[in-house]
């Protein structure tokens, strides 16, 4: 999929050099960096736009340039600042900036990128996880929706269960495993996570009923870590 789109992209960043000198680099982050697999209907193209200062006074201008482009909802453009991007950080999003991202076009500043600390690690872990297990004990409860429905909400939450163990697994062991293949061999291949990445990634295919048994299962798995 991104194959098909690079050259679009890279006629937006050309555009963006030419607009200002303040821009840096074009970044693809999250799954399709990382190199999971494409859900069709689920997933987004991330792409980061890194600033020198301040990406703010550029907004109009790469608004209107997208309003007149051929990207489709599939794309999302979040433009930042390159110190807030190359600053460790402190939440879910720090792990995907610092180990599932990109460079595309421009200069390459994930060289200077800090890694969050272990720690830091294990206690947003630790406070997520919580979230993560009563979220899907909610969305259990709410059997009665639509088997569309109950695709896009699990989708979320499998998608960020698969994060979270990440996390665990790099404050544990000071590695981060990149794709969600690689979380469950790290964990050892226990049935449910490959349950659970099965359900995932053929999200589209499945019915409610699998849906609402990987998420038990995935809900028993969690509450004994």
């Amino acid at each position: 999929m991104l194959t098909t789109w690079k050259p679009e992209l890279k006629r937006f960043h050309d555009w963006l050099i030419r607009d200002t000198s303040d821009y840096l680099s074009m970044v693809l982050h999250g799954s399709v960096a990382a190199g999971d697999p494409w859900i069709e209907g689920h997933s987004d193209c991330d792409i980061i736009l890194v600033y020198e200062k301040d990406p703010i006074s550029h907004f109009a201008g790469a608004q209107a340039y997208l309003k007149g482009s051929k990207f489709d909802d599939h794309f999302h453009f979040f433009p930042i600042k390159k110190n807030d991007f190359l600053a460790p950080g402190s939440g879910t999003f720090a792990f995907s900036n610092a180990f599932r991202t990109k460079v595309l076009f421009g200069k390459d500043i994930l060289k200077k990128k800090e890694y969050p600390k272990r720690a830091a690690a294990g206690q947003l872990f630790g406070q997520e996880i919580e979230k993560q297990k009563a979220s899907l004990q909610i969305y259990l409860v709410n059997s009665h929706k639509s088997v569309r429905k109950m695709r896009k909400e699990f989708w979320k939450l499998f998608k960020h269960t698969f994060m979270l163990l990440a996390i665990k697994i790099y404050a544990e062991t000071g590695t981060y495993p990149k794709t969600r293949g690689e979380v469950i061999k790290l964990l050892h291949n226990p049935i449910v996570l490959r349950e659970t990445w099965e359900t995932l990634h053929f999200i589209n295919d499945k019915s409610k009923e699998e849906i609402l048994r990987a998420g038990q299962n995935l809900l028993c798995y969690l509450q004994a870590l």
